[in-house]
């Protein structure tokens, strides 16, 4: 066996390794930077990276947080999200937030959206990357052109942008079509093109049934007798598109996942598809029409409160920064512990290097993701999760 530079606390922790430092929980908002600040290193320990010679045989799937192949028990970091926001700014979020068809008693939808949109961009932790996006846009609303980029990126810490987002959600005002045709494709390729293995979410609020701008085809003349006729075919022309577009940012890797929140009049089989093509459903069991959130007529504001409050726990992203250099470990001595609850059993995670269920390193070997089945349990996990990286263990692979 190769030696490993995994030796470098042997000496000077031999009596006290693997378990010294609780876990991180998974519900504290610990957002992490790049994952490496307050990481300590050789050159700053002290410690002597002299090898003390090969490692034991041992059997990977008997090992334990404390077994004695392990130099160093860690808690990790999570990753910030990206989440980009993109908002149904449209002459329909006028109406009543109550249902009413006239003289609302309290707020409009938009209002309400922006309400609720603060309250969450003051709630999501100072490391999240939260960029904004309107439709229509807020110039050249009928191409493509248009969208290109958000009106706020995601390419800076929210401590940065905080103020910024809150100023561009309260001072734009509601008003035009629904050209989602138009925003979602070019909002799924600005989040794919992001230089980051972190968490990829695109947050869809949406009162209407999509219009279509941007396909080319020549717009309904309200004079014509199959006006409506048209205007239906051409939304669901949009909504092809727009399934597409979101399809392709799940495929992407990581995946480009896109969060669905609609009022009826959104067409649900619709938004069903978005969710289920966004990675997002809600539940494993839900059906063609329910897989999204729906935002009642008359509960629209309870129900964008609750929806926001459930997509910001699942945008969590499932990576976790290793407090080491990848320069001086030994990728082949690394294993990760899972506990889903205070108090509960855990299990070691097996590297899956297909990324179907598992966990494996991202590009840069200073970060790991989990993948599949575990990435969603690691997601829903209680506030008393937590995971831990072991150093210097034999790494568990599946078989």
């Amino acid at each position: 066996m190769n030696k490993s530079l995994f030796t470098i606390l042997a000496l000077a922790a031999a009596s006290t390794v693997a378990c010294s430092e609780p876990p991180i929980r998974l519900g504290s908002g610990d957002g992490g930077g790049n994952g490496m600040d307050g990481a300590s290193t050789p050159e700053d320990t002290g410690v002597s990276v002299t090898d003390t010679g090969p490692r034991p045989d041992r059997d990977p799937n008997m090992i334990s947080p404390d077994a004695g192949c392990a130099t160093q028990n860690t808690p990790t970091t999570r990753a910030p999200i990206s989440l980009l926001l993109l908002v149904d700014r449209s002459g329909s979020m006028n109406e009543c937030a109550d249902g009413r068809m006239s003289g609302c008693s309290g707020a409009t939808k938009w209002n309400v959206t922006q309400t609720a949109l603060v309250r969450l961009l003051r709630s999501l932790e100072n490391e999240a990357r939260v960029g904004l996006m309107f439709f229509p846009a807020l110039s050249n609303s009928s191409s493509a052109d248009g969208y290109r980029m958000p009106v706020v990126g995601v390419d800076q810490p929210l401590s940065m942008t905080r103020d910024m987002l809150v100023t561009r959600v309260m001072s734009t005002s509601a008003s035009g079509n629904t050209p989602l045709g138009c925003a979602m494709p070019q909002a799924v390729d600005y989040m794919r093109n992001q230089m980051t293995s972190f968490s990829k979410n695109i947050l869809l609020i949406t009162d209407g049934s999509p219009t279509d701008e941007c396909s080319g085809a020549a717009p309904c003349n309200p004079l014509d007798p199959n006006f409506i006729t048209c205007v239906l075919n051409s939304s669901m022309v949009a909504q092809g598109v727009i399934v597409g577009a979101v399809a392709r940012g799940g495929r992407s890797m990581p995946p480009v996942r896109t969060f669905a929140l609609g009022t009826p009049d959104a067409a649900p089989s619709f938004m069903s598809q978005v969710a289920v093509n966004g990675l997002t459903q809600r539940t494993a069991a839900c059906g063609p029409n329910d897989c999204h959130y729906t935002l009642g007529t008359a509960t629209f504001e309870r129900d964008l409160n609750m929806a926001l409050d459930s997509v910001r726990g699942r945008a969590q992203t499932c990576e976790f920064m290793l407090q080491v250099d990848p320069m001086r470990a030994d990728p082949n001595l690394i294993n990760v512990y899972y506990t889903p609850m205070s108090g509960g059993m855990g299990r070691f995670i097996p590297r899956d290097t297909s990324r179907r269920n598992g966990w494996d390193y991202a590009p840069g070997g200073r970060s790991i993701i989990f993948y599949g089945a575990i990435c969603e349990e690691v997601l829903m996990g209680s506030s008393g999760s937590s995971v831990q990286i072991i150093y210097g263990c034999p790494t568990i692979i599946p078989g």
